[in-house]
């Protein structure tokens, strides 16, 4: 089973770093692995933004997404996990903001979405 994982970390000042395996740059990553690096730092820039929201502290936060490609066709990830830390919340005060901020993440919300697939319109063929 082929699995990928990504991790990024908001700092309190609001810094995104990243931590991929073997450390390799995002230029390196693959389009999967880009596509987890996209939902752990809209993971975590969402639980700021439900901190400011409920009137928390900024604090720091951390997420590492794994995502599980499918066994079956078509080609695709059938399961990402989001593992999210947030070290100066209280574990309850810390699941509600996780919990919201899934709900308003745009990238976990967009992945289901339907996709549409056409040329651009300034391609042509003459062939």
């Amino acid at each position: 089973m082929t699995a990928w994982r990504i991790a990024a970390a908001l700092d309190a000042e609001g810094a995104l770093s990243f931590t991929t395996a073997g450390d390799a740059p995002l230029e390196a990553l693959s389009p999967v692995e880009l596509m987890l690096a996209g939902v752990a730092a809209c993971f975590v820039k969402s639980c700021r933004i439900t901190m400011e929201a409920t009137g928390l502290p900024p604090g720091a936060v951390a997420a590492t997404v794994t995502g599980t490609k499918a066994a079956d066709r078509p080609g695709r990830v059938d399961r990402i996990e989001i593992r999210w830390a947030m070290p100066a919340l209280p574990r309850a005060r810390a699941e509600k903001v996780a919990r919201n901020a899934k709900r308003i993440c745009t990238v976990t919300n967009s992945i289901s979405a339907e996709f549409t697939v056409a040329a651009d319109q300034s391609h042509s063929s003459s062939a």
